[in-house]
C-alpha cells in the first residue's frame, strides 16, 4: 500500500460509498423488480428524499476524500481521474438527475398521470459508472507504487 498516511481514509470512504449507493440504488430497484410492485413504481422511488439525503451524504464523503488528498499532497496525480469521474457523475446526478425525478415523484403524489422517462435509468447507470470509478480509484490506491 501508499506510504501516504491519508490513503486509508479515503479508500475507507471510496468503500463505504460504494456500499450506500450499492445497497440503496441498485439492490433496493432488483428487489423492487422482483416483487408485485408496478414497474412504474419502482422507477419513481429514485425521486424520494431518501435518495436526496444520500446525495448529500455522497457530497459530504468527496469533500473528506479531497480534503485528505489536498492535506497530503496527493489530490494532483493521475489515478484520480477515476476519482474525478464519480464526483462529474454525481454533480450530473445532482444538478439534473435527482431535481427531474423529485419533480416527478411529487407529480405522481399528487395525482398527476406521468409520461414515460428515462430519466430514472439514466440515473441508475450512472450509480453502476460511479461504482466502477469508485472501485477503480480504491484500488489503484492501494496497489503498491512502483
Amino acid at each position: 500500500m501508499n506510504q501516504n498516511p491519508g490513503i486509508p481514509t479515503v479508500i475507507t470512504c471510496n468503500i463505504f460509498w460504494i456500499g450506500l449507493i450499492a445497497g440503496m440504488s441498485l439492490l433496493e430497484t432488483w428487489i423492487n423488480l422482483r416483487t408485485d410492485v408496478s414497474e412504474k413504481m419502482v422507477w419513481l422511488q429514485f425521486g424520494q428524499p431518501k435518495f436526496i439525503f444520500l446525495n448529500k451524504i455522497e457530497w459530504l464523503l468527496v469533500m473528506i476524500s479531497l480534503v485528505t488528498l489536498g492535506i497530503y499532497h496527493s489530490l494532483l496525480k493521475v489515478k484520480n481521474i477515476w476519482l474525478l469521474s464519480a464526483i462529474s457523475i454525481l454533480l450530473i446526478q445532482s444538478i439534473w438527475l435527482l431535481p427531474e425525478m423529485r419533480e416527478r415523484w411529487l407529480d405522481h403524489i399528487h395525482g398527476y398521470d406521468l409520461p414515460a422517462s428515462g430519466v430514472s435509468k439514466y440515473f441508475l447507470m450512472a450509480e453502476v459508472l460511479k461504482i466502477i470509478s469508485l472501485a477503480v480509484f480504491s484500488y489503484s490506491l492501494f496497489k503498491p507504487q512502483k
